[in-house]
């Protein structure tokens, strides 16, 4: 998988000369691919600016990217969206190229390595663990229960009371899934060092789910970010359920989510176990969902999301926090601000937790390094510790 990634990369890379394709808050890198600034591919990072104006104006937007590392825009300064790529703001239909698309996700993130788990693992793939509500488009005034699934890594020895650890992939809300290779190469490499690792989907935009007015309009996140944080405290409540079929020791459930899934990892972490449990006072949480289990999680990774919307709910009784932010990420959503206001409220309240500003990264730091450790060796670290 990796090696027709990498070659149908330079295909289009050599097709589309300069241009790269970005959607809201995704990451591309220029033609080049190959050059490299510090430890990773040189990022360019586009989100419509402010997102309250993205989601209401009628109007479509093109900019133009223009060759080299030094001309990322400045987003807080320029909304729009990255070259040869269109959105219409109102009803987030979004017109991508073919190629264009391609090149985004092979550009980004989304082959660093083969998305094949070792042959020695327990792999269960599309597990139901719990149902959203949907809709078919936008203003809708109905919706319909769809089942939501993750993929269950399992090490090949079996014992009793292992560590649980939930992934929650990124992607602006938007596009990219639990099979995505990044997760799982996480998923296998901790499942290879005992944990049981799930791996989940949740609902995006293009699903319309119900969400509660005033609260998320207020914060510029997307509509779909409380259905996010809803599905991923139903994924905690399944592995808690399930911890018996599973050998899992319910007191020792981590979760970790990067970017979109860090957003809602946060209010996983940070928020009371029956807050956001449920998409609103119309949609009691069904019976699937068990709704009588504790969401409550023991340890949670935060990867270069934005925790803004849960600080002033931050208390002594969160559980530690492990966060890692390239200080050079300047996607709107997610800034390093963001990481630096979470690591201080923390702090301020005496919440055990680490902070790790990675140098000269930008968004997506999977190749970071701190003294000669990865990042998977820092996060293995850091859960042993907090997982006993």
């Amino acid at each position: 998988m990796t090696s027709a990634c990498s070659k149908a990369g330079k295909v289009l890379a050599l097709a589309f000369g300069r241009y790269a394709f970005a959607g809201p808050g995704s990451v591309s890198t220029d033609s080049r691919l190959g050059e490299t600034r510090g430890r990773e591919p040189i990022p360019l990072y586009f989100t419509p600016f402010p997102l309250s104006h993205w989601r209401d104006a009628g109007s479509w937007r093109r900019i133009e990217v223009k060759e080299g590392p030094s001309t990322v825009l400045p987003l807080a300064a320029r909304g729009g969206l990255g070259a040869a790529k269109y959105m219409r703001a109102k009803n987030f239909s979004i017109v991508w190229s073919v190629c264009g698309l391609a090149l985004a996700i092979i550009a980004g993130t989304g082959c660093p390595n083969s998305g094949e788990p070792p042959a020695d693992l327990v792999v269960t793939y599309n597990v139901p663990y719990a149902v959203g509500n949907v809709a078919s488009g936008p203003g809708a005034t109905t919706w319909e229960e769809q089942p939501l699934y993750l993929d269950v890594y399992e090490p090949p020895e079996s014992k009793a009371a292992r560590r649980a650890l939930i992934l929650m992939h990124g992607g602006s809300f938007l596009e990219d899934g639990k099979d995505r290779d990044r997760m799982v190469v996480w998923a296998s490499y901790f499942a290879r060092r005992g944990f049981v690792v799930f791996s989940i989907d949740y609902r995006l935009i293009t699903d319309y789910p119900p969400t509660p007015p005033a609260y998320w309009e207020l914060t510029f996140m997307p509509d779909a970010a409380h259905a996010a944080t809803v599905d991923a405290k139903a994924a905690v409540r399944f592995v808690r359920a399930n911890a018996a079929s599973y050998n899992v020791d319910p007191n020792r459930i981590a979760f970790l989510g990067e970017s979109a899934g860090a957003i809602a990892g946060a209010g996983v972490a940070i928020t009371d176990s029956g807050d956001w449990a449920s998409d609103g006072p119309s949609f009691p949480i069904p019976e699937f969902n068990n709704p009588g289990v504790s969401a409550r999680v023991n340890a949670y990774v935060h990867f270069w999301g934005n925790a803004d919307h849960v600080l002033s709910e931050i208390d002594a009784n969160d559980p530690p926090v492990m966060i890692c932010h390239g200080n050079e990420d300047d996607v709107f959503l997610t800034p390093f601000q963001s990481a630096e206001r979470f690591n201080f409220f923390l702090d301020r309240i005496g919440v055990p937790n680490e902070f790790y500003e990675a140098d000269g990264f930008g968004h997506s730091a999977w190749n970071y390094r701190l003294r000669g450790k990865s990042l998977e060796l820092l996060t293995l670290e850091f859960l042993q510790e907090q997982l006993p």
